[in-house]
């Protein structure tokens, strides 16, 4: 038996993973020049990822990370209508940069330091950054993959985070290892859906 329709993609994008499983270059560049939701970004990385960074960070989700969270204390649970919360999380949810590899220019890590340093002009963790658990705490209720983003509270920075039916805000300071989010790899968003992904591969055969 052989399945060929999905429910999970539209048909451009299962065309386009053909084209891949087959090899065919010319299949693959003639889906991306027909433009619609599939489209070939600019060569220059640093230009794709401003135009992407103007798009994706819009001023009201930095405004919300640095203001709308000022009256809550770190460790603080949040109702599942709490309008901001929603917001910022629905936000850093819809889009993300995708990679296959970790390392190089065209990697998880480069983009994310190229990102946190010119976008939001910071090495440190700032409101509006988005992290990524790395590792279980089953204290916290944390789980290797689990996303949030930092906002401003009473107290200083916290992680801002959906569990379940309610908003958590944890210390930045009793977090697993994390990394930032900006980026992440393909492998780490399997079985994640997003209405706008930028992937970017990497100049060379890996």
């Amino acid at each position: 038996m052989l399945l060929t329709h999905s429910f999970r993609y539209n048909q451009s994008i299962g065309e386009l993973a053909q084209a891949v499983q087959e090899g065919n270059v010319d299949k693959f560049e003639d889906i991306l020049q027909k433009g619609g939701e599939l489209s070939q970004a600019p060569e220059d990385l640093a230009t794709t990822l401003q135009q992407w960074m103007e798009l994706r960070y819009k001023n009201e989700y930095l405004r919300s990370c640095q203001q709308d969270f000022e009256n809550h204390q770190l460790n603080d649970e949040l109702p599942q209508d709490h309008a901001a919360a929603q917001a910022v999380i629905a936000h850093l949810n819809r889009s993300r940069i995708l990679c296959p590899i970790k390392g190089s220019v065209q990697g998880v890590h480069a983009i994310n330091q190229h990102i946190q340093h010119s976008w939001l002009r910071s090495h440190e963790f700032v409101a509006g950054t988005p992290l990524l658990i790395q590792r279980n705490s089953y204290k916290l209720d944390l789980f290797n993959g689990d996303t949030g983003v930092v906002v401003k509270c009473a107290e200083g920075l916290g992680f801002l985070c959906e569990m379940g039916s309610k908003f958590r805000i944890i210390s930045l300071a009793n977090l697993p290892k994390h990394e930032l989010c900006h980026a992440m790899t393909v492998h780490k968003a399997q079985g994640s859906e997003y209405d706008n992904v930028l992937l970017v591969l990497p100049s060379q055969d890996s």
